[in-house]
């Protein structure tokens, strides 16, 4: 799975995003490997960090910001371990829309299926400026079912959560 945050995307428009995904271990599947990337589609592919270490139950944060016309900057910062990484990108976006996910990766040009997570995914602090109050939370559902329900928007943030139940607000 994937959590992420990005700034456009919406229609035709490019997405700037960073975030960590999740795999499997083919090998014991009671193991998984975390993988921080970001990337500006469609100027660069997903770009993995290999200078940030994320383990599970790690705080992440993820700051995209405008520096000036079309540079902006990328940061992730594991808030547990203190790795830090950034970048500057052009981006050249609307800047219209800005996203907070949690979803099925693409592996081989298919969406694979979302694996079952838990605990919920605290999505906190969450800011964008200018501030846009038109809001819209969405549900992932894959071959009919629902499979990750985000609750509702407080002032706080938001969690998701694996299946049908929307979790408690933060």
């Amino acid at each position: 799975m994937s959590e992420w945050v990005g700034i456009g995307g919406v229609g035709n428009d490019p997405l700037i995003q960073a975030g960590v995904d999740e795999y499997p271990d083919p090998n014991n599947s009671s193991l998984f490997y975390i993988q921080p990337w970001w990337e500006v589609v469609p100027a660069f592919p997903q770009i993995n960090i290999t200078s940030v270490t994320v383990a599970a139950g790690d705080e992440v944060t993820v700051t995209i910001v405008q520096i000036s016309g079309t540079t902006w900057g990328i940061e992730l910062t594991d808030d547990t371990n203190g790795e830090s990484f950034t970048t500057a990108q052009t981006y050249a976006g609307t800047g219209s829309t800005a996203e907070w996910i949690v979803e099925a990766p693409t592996v081989g040009g298919q969406i694979v299926t979302l694996a079952p997570y838990s605990p919920v995914v605290d999505f906190s602090d969450l800011e964008i400026t200018p501030v846009n109050t038109a809001v819209e939370e969405l549900e992932m559902v894959q071959s009919g079912s629902l499979v990750s329900t985000p609750s509702a928007l407080t002032s706080s943030g938001f969690n998701v959560a694996y299946g049908d139940i929307a979790p408690a607000a933060p």
